[in-house]
């Protein structure tokens, strides 16, 4: 018994027919593109292949479909709406990237829009209690009370009394070298009073006694003036040799 081969697809699996069955599947090919009568029916092999009748079976039912329907006649006008498809849908896709583009320039400029709206309302009408730059500038200063500026301007008074005390009390507190320096000054005045008043008798008389009082007066001085320092001890020191260096006119 002679089993059917299975159909072929394609040209590569002709090389797979038996040498038998070649010049069967070439003829019925020859059929089927349309290239010469129909042998298949004195080919003395189709009667002892079942295969190759089978072949031959198929060709002829699709020969006869063929046949029987006649080419479909083209419509009036199928030649323009076919084109007229294919413009409108180059525009389409032509139109779609560009609405794309300006639907989202459109939202972007929307979107701006309610920033600067937000902004401009934030700014003019500020929410209630908060303080703006302009209410900050002008808030006057605070006054102060009539009690409070007059203890702020007032200097504190000088009371001589408490001031003459303390110089007492620094008084009392000084070396006795510095005292009796200090108790040594009336006498000096005295002497210098004396010297430089009208003269009843000769100057030279007069003025001797000043003479050993001032020569005698800067080294006492300096030693009883030693704890004093700073301006007072240099005015004071000064003052002492001014003195000394006076000659009066004989």
């Amino acid at each position: 018994m002679v089993t059917p081969e299975p159909d072929f697809d394609d040209e590569h699996d002709f090389d797979r027919v038996t040498p038998e069955c070649r010049a069967t599947v070439e003829a019925v090919q020859s059929l089927l593109d349309g290239e010469g009568p129909d042998p298949l029916d004195s080919d003395p092999h189709a009667g002892t292949c079942a295969a190759c009748g089978e072949r031959i079976r198929a060709a002829r039912v699709l020969l006869a479909v063929l046949a029987a329907r006649g080419p479909n006649p083209v419509p009036v006008g199928f030649a323009d709406r076919v084109m007229n498809r294919v413009r409108a849908a180059e525009r389409a896709q032509f139109r779609a990237p560009s609405r794309r583009v300006s639907r989202t320039a459109a939202r972007f400029a929307l979107a701006a829009a309610v920033l600067i709206a937000a902004f401009v309302v934030a700014t003019r009408f500020p929410k209630p209690g908060a303080v703006g730059p302009n209410d900050v500038a002008e808030q006057p200063k605070p006054e102060l009370a009539p009690e409070t500026r007059a203890k702020a301007l007032t200097p504190h008074p000088i009371r001589i009394n408490d001031e003459v005390a303390k110089a007492g009390q620094a008084l009392r507190d000084t070396p006795k070298p510095f005292t009796d320096s200090v108790a040594a000054a009336p006498k000096l005045f005295e002497a210098f009073a004396t010297a430089l008043s009208h003269p009843v008798e000769p100057m030279g008389d007069v003025l001797e006694p000043a003479r050993k009082s001032l020569a005698e007066l800067p080294d006492a001085a300096r030693t009883g003036l030693e704890p004093v320092t700073g301006t007072a001890q240099k005015a004071f020191d000064r003052l002492l040799r001014d003195v000394a260096a006076m000659k009066p006119r004989s």
